[in-house]
């Protein structure tokens, strides 16, 4: 399974400027708003569940600070 996530104002301003400014060009009445695609361990858990695999936990920063940005 997968599932999206929030990416948090910080990591939005870090990794998705250059896209940010090229979606107010052409829509300046929207924000832009960034979302994570976060992928399952073999087991079928999600990151934010304590028992995702740790090994996969590290192919994979979370970009939503409330639940553990890196």
């Amino acid at each position: 399974p997968v599932s999206l996530g929030p990416v948090s104002n910080r990591w939005q301003q870090r990794i998705c400027t250059v896209t940010a400014e090229y979606y107010a060009t052409y829509h300046p009445e929207q924000t832009f708003t960034a979302i994570q695609l976060l992928w399952s361990d073999r087991q079928g858990r999600l990151p934010i569940d304590r028992r995702f695999d740790p090994l996969m936990r590290r192919t994979q920063t979370l970009l939503n600070e409330t639940v553990g940005a890196a």
